[in-house]
């Protein structure tokens, strides 16, 4: 007698495991392909956010110079002007 091998069919259980793992499978293969993606991303992000702090740093420093030059000509302006009031006012003072 010839013996007849023997087909299980598969069960709709075990066809919806093979499915529940086939997505696993690719949401992992996904996640490892997407993570380095990702933190490339944050890291030009940082490095732009850097080169910008950088910049602001600049012009916030120029515009403390310029300010505190601004301030210095003001006095330097200030004292003329006294000077030239109260030379004026002795003047007018000799002359009345």
């Amino acid at each position: 007698m010839d013996a007849q091998p023997v087909q299980v069919k598969p069960s709709l259980f075990q066809y919806a495991t093979l499915a529940f793992q086939a997505i696993t499978a690719v949401s992992v293969i996904y996640g490892l392909i997407s993570i380095p993606i990702e933190i490339g991303r944050k890291d030009q992000i940082l490095t732009q956010q850097q080169k910008s702090t950088e910049e602001l740093h600049s012009v916030v420093q120029d515009l403390v110079k310029t300010t505190i030059n601004l301030t210095g000509t003001d006095r330097v302006h200030d004292r003329d002007l006294n000077d030239l009031r109260s030379r004026l006012e002795r003047l007018e003072s000799k002359r009345g």
